[in-house]
């Protein structure tokens, strides 16, 4: 009898052992589900918060357009204060900017904000000299500035550039989102 009791401890303690080892596992697995999950949300919430942030660069930018065109058009100082207070003080523009480098965008994205911006100063230049023109009374030179062809297509590089770095930076979001998933359901299926 005692050969068939040690066979059936030896049967227990390994049972046991396994259950132990199981478990272990299953804790270890379910801490690098919570953190592979941890992961996959912060990801989500830097590609939502890129994605925001690039409309709102071509929304700052369609707002300075607006402004100068109502103020070329119609003389509302209001327009004319609404575009300096946001080309100097408020900046949006280039605090989108600095945001977007603070989560690191890529190289490449980078080179399309810089010309996002190179292209932004020359139209400020444009608008500008309308504006001056509003205040020489020149209406027709002001309204020429900010309405002709050579305006137009710059307020279009400007948008092309965006919709560059838009398209790149969201190509890269979505391939970090959908890695980081992929971690995530490799971990969840291996415990299944």
């Amino acid at each position: 009898m005692s050969k068939k009791a040690v066979k059936q401890s030896t049967i227990v303690f390994i049972i046991g052992g396994i259950t132990l080892v199981l478990s272990v596992m299953m804790v270890f697995l379910s801490m690098k589900v919570e953190n592979y999950y941890d992961e996959v949300l912060s990801v989500r919430e830097k590609q939502m918060e890129c994605r925001e942030l690039g409309n709102d660069l071509s929304d700052a930018s369609r707002l300075l357009t607006d402004q100068v065109r109502e103020y070329v058009q119609f003389g509302n100082k209001s327009n004319y204060e609404n575009y300096w207070k946001e080309a100097n003080e408020v900046k949006t523009m280039e605090s989108i900017v600095t945001r977007l480098k603070e989560l690191d965008i890529t190289q490449d994205e980078l080179s399309c904000l810089e010309q996002v911006m190179k292209v932004s100063d020359e139209l400020t230049k444009m608008e500008k000299a309308a504006m001056d023109a509003v205040e020489d009374n020149d209406f027709d030179k002001a309204r020429h500035l900010v309405f002709d062809e050579q305006y137009g297509q710059k307020v279009q590089e400007l948008e092309t550039h965006i919709d560059e770095f838009l398209e790149k930076m969201n190509d890269r979001l979505d391939s970090e989102v959908a890695k980081e998933n992929d971690k995530l359901n490799r971990c969840i299926n291996f415990i299944i």
